[in-house]
Parts: structure tokens; C-alpha cells; sequence
């Protein structure tokens, strides 16, 4: 007597061409979120963790934010630049090509391309801890800053490395901008972000076994 052995698909009434249709479009899906995602973040957004108290109260340590690769840089962008290998700094960009900038009794002067006039920078975001005005550069010295720079300052002037001690950066050195929706919304995205480099950590821990 013969016996027909039946397949768990069978059984469950589930044809195997379907399945497998199902587990093709599903990953399919799978690597074309990874494979977006990867775009992504190469080509326009891409996460930036925070390290160090420069930018506070703006920023944070250890804050997470989105870095814009297409955005192109403007006076008062939050900007991330390359310093050296493996060492990026994120600061406020101050003056760009062909701005001229001074310090007038602590103040902030600038005077913009192809003008004559100094203003006010509008250094409302600087966070000074013990005093008023900190002196930016010395009194009177005038820095034009050439093609291709940037002066940079961090918001927290009292414990930031910048162009006051690194002097003029190369806008070539930009790895991204920070959007102004980025560092306004980064408590709604931070949770996401965190857990994917807990998921990331996990994954490199078990190559390491």
C-alpha cells in the first residue's frame, strides 16, 4: 500500500510557488530599504553623534543629529568638518570667503564680501558661562578670510577649539551641514538613532566571538 507523504505546505494548504514568491518580495523589499538607506546616507542625510561640549547650550554631548551632504554652507550653519584622520570637529560657521572679521570690545564684527560696512554678527545662540563678552580675537586685528575658508566658532566660547587657535578651515574639510529642523526635532529622531548603533554594537560584538 502506498503512501502519500505530504509536504507541512500541503497540509496547511499553502503552495510552495507562493511562498516562495512571498519570501522573494520580501526580500526584495528588505534590500531595497538597506540599499535606500545606504543612498541616503551617502548622497544626503547622514547621523552625526556629538563628542564634547563645544556647541553647548545649542548642542549637547553625545546629541544626535542629521548632517545634510547638499546643502552648501552658509554664515551661521552648524557645520561638520574633517580636522584630521578620524577627527571631525562640529562648530558654527562665522565668516566665509571674502568676509573680513574683528572683535570690537568682545563683539562680533563682520564685514561681508564687496562691502564696506562692519555689523553686528548676531551671536544670540554663544553661550558664555561666567561673563557677558569674551574677546573673540585681540582688539583691532582684522581676519579676511580667503577662497576656499571658513572661520569657525564653537556657541560655547569658553571651551572650544576653533579659529582662534586653529585658525581659517578649508570648506573642502565640510563632511555635512546640520539643518536648523535637525538640531530643533533631535529628541523626536535620538531614540531611533540610538538604537540602531546598540544594534550595530550587538553585530560587531558577535563578529568579535
Amino acid at each position: 500500500m502506498a503512501y502519500l507523504k505530504l509536504s507541512r505546505e500541503a497540509l496547511l494548504g499553502i503552495d510552495k510557488k507562493e511562498k516562495f514568491l512571498f519570501a522573494d518580495i520580501l526580500l526584495i523589499c528588505l534590500l531595497a530599504i538597506t540599499l535606500s538607506s545606504v543612498i541616503i546616507q551617502t548622497t544626503w542625510l547622514s547621523p552625526v553623534k556629538v563628542d564634547g561640549a563645544s556647541m553647548n547650550v545649542t548642542l549637547q554631548d553625545e546629541d544626535w543629529l542629521y548632517m545634510s551632504k547638499i546643502k552648501k554652507p552658509r554664515v551661521g550653519d552648524v557645520v561638520v568638518f574633517e580636522r584630521s584622520e578620524n577627527v571631525n570637529y562640529i562648530k558654527r560657521i562665522i565668516a566665509l570667503e571674502g568676509d573680513t572679521i574683528r572683535s570690537k570690545n568682545g563683539v562680533i564684527q563682520i564685514k561681508k564680501k564687496g562691502e564696506n560696512v562692519w555689523k553686528d554678527f548676531d551671536d544670540s545662540h554663544a553661550y558664555y558661562s561666567k561673563m557677558p563678552y569674551e574677546t573673540i580675537i585681540e582688539n583691532g586685528r582684522e581676519i579676511k578670510v580667503g577662497k576656499g575658508e571658513m572661520f569657525v566658532l564653537g556657541d560655547n566660547r569658553h571651551d572650544s577649539l576653533d579659529s582662534r587657535t586653529i585658525g581659517l578651515v578649508s570648506t573642502d574639510s565640510i563632511l555635512g551641514i546640520v539643518p536648523e529642523w535637525a538640531i530643533k526635532y533631535k529628541e523626536h529622531y535620538a531614540p531611533y538613532l540610538d538604537f540602531i548603533e546598540k544594534v550595530r554594537n550587538w553585530l560587531e560584538e558577535l563578529k568579535k566571538k
